[in-house]
């Protein structure tokens, strides 16, 4: 432990005792995997390579926000460094979650909770509201994932760099994540990818992405580039996707790669194309038999339901929200002026409270010309919209987006009506 004091004229004065641990509770073996139970347990971890080829079991939610002020700006220090330094161990979040990562480190590789990783597995893990700034192969959860595995694992926040950026992994070689999702938005230039960057001889299985994504080339709502004998099977995107050369709804750019039962939204994506996989409609990405016809297994793997994942499919390992839980106010809300039209857009915010993800049904988009009585626009289950017209009829507009969730089919009824109301309906008259 440590304990400052202070000498004077008068005599000592000592402060209270701060205990710091150095060392992780277990012994790192299959049978007794060290215990990570709070942000110091992250820290020694991060910086103690001679544990990196060991077991881990998270033992409860972490709050990482602190790493924001951790290393004169730069933030956490990610696990495994390089080819001659990696992580190579077993790391099993137990479904809990590390909240509010912070990594600021822009001319640096290899950069995600995880940097560099060789012959490692990861599951059951949530890493969210992270914040993550790197230079080539960055990743939520790992940046540069070679021959390892990850399974069951989310992310949500935001994410950059400059190539083989991805949502949860930057670049994959020789490994198969599966059954992992992310809402992150990506942006970089080249290989980004909602859930993952760059695949090479690998393949990505029974996942999605639905989080905003923008590069330059080779940009993808799931993956940006995949090569060399790689499979993404049975996966789906929903964010919106813009670059300037070799973009795709699903998948950016394609060589020498398999694309199978994978779908992308054509309406929320703003992409009509993909270098594989199929557009599909919001309504049509939102119905079961898409996916059914297509062999998705909707016993074992996925569900659907429109009050949970604003209608498309999520994982049976996802805990749904218990009813009354209220959704966080959406993100990066932008506005967008194309005369006449006025185009919105913003970021879904997921929030993981006692273990459920809470994830809005929708949102209810108000206006107003004088930004003090507003008035009911719509209703969508999108995260962009279209006000058509608006410069024709007024000189200025303002804009509110609620994040709703909906429990039961009064009111669902009740949202779906207001849409084929007429007259204007004031803020303070829509139900709460």
């Amino acid at each position: 432990y440590y304990r400052a004091y202070a000498t004077n004229s008068i005599g000592t004065g000592y402060g209270d005792e701060l205990y710091f641990a150095t060392t992780l509770e277990g012994l790192g073996t299959g049978a007794d995997p060290y215990e990570i139970s709070n942000l110091n347990d992250l820290r020694i971890l991060s910086e103690n390579s001679v544990y990196w080829d060991s077991y881990f079991i998270q033992i409860a939610d972490i709050d990482a926000t602190d790493t924001q002020n951790w290393n004169n700006g730069a933030g956490f220090s990610p696990i495994g460094e390089d080819t001659f330094n990696p992580f190579n161990g077993d790391y099993d979040g137990a479904g809990f979650t590390i909240d509010g990562l912070f990594i600021n480190r822009s001319n640096t590789n290899s950069i995600g909770l995880f940097g560099h990783t060789f012959g490692a597995s990861f599951f059951n893990l949530g890493v969210t509201n992270v914040d993550v700034t790197g230079s080539w192969f960055v990743g939520s959860l790992v940046g540069y994932n070679e021959t390892s595995t990850v399974t069951n694992s989310y992310s949500t926040g935001s994410l950059s760099g400059n190539e083989y950026v991805g949502g949860l992994v930057g670049s994959n070689y020789y490994s198969s994540p599966n059954n992992n999702y992310s809402t992150c938005s990506v942006n970089g230039d080249a290989s980004i990818g909602g859930l993952v960057g760059f695949i090479t001889e690998s393949s990505v299985i029974n996942s999605y992405s639905a989080g905003n994504v923008s590069g330059v080339e080779r940009v993808g709502g799931l993956v940006g580039y995949s090569k060399n004998n790689s499979t993404i099977t049975n996966c789906y995107s929903t964010g919106s996707v813009n670059g300037d050369a070799s973009i795709g709804g699903l998948l950016g750019y394609n060589h020498s790669s398999s694309v199978n039962n994978c779908f992308w939204d054509i309406q929320t994506s703003g992409q009509y194309s993909s270098d594989g996989g199929t557009g599909k409609t919001t309504a049509e990405m939102q119905t079961e038999s898409t996916f059914i016809d297509a062999g998705w297994d909707f016993t074992s793997i996925w569900s659907m339901d429109y009050f949970y994942g604003m209608g498309y499919p999520f994982f049976n390992w996802q805990d749904v929200a218990p009813a009354g839980s209220v959704p966080l106010s959406p993100e990066n809300f932008q506005v967008v002026i194309n005369t006449p039209d006025v185009y919105l857009s913003w970021d879904v915010v997921i929030e993981s409270t006692e273990g459920y993800a809470i994830i809005p049904d929708g949102y209810i988009i108000y206006y107003s010309e004088d930004e003090e009585n507003y008035y009911f626009l719509t209703i969508t289950n999108q995260t962009s919209f279209i006000h058509y017209a608006v410069t024709d009829f007024s000189s200025q507009m303002f804009y509110q987006v609620v994040a709703i969730k909906v429990d039961d089919s009064r009111q669902l009824s009740y949202l779906q009506g207001l849409n084929n109301r007429k007259e204007k309906i004031r803020w303070n008259e829509v139900e709460e």
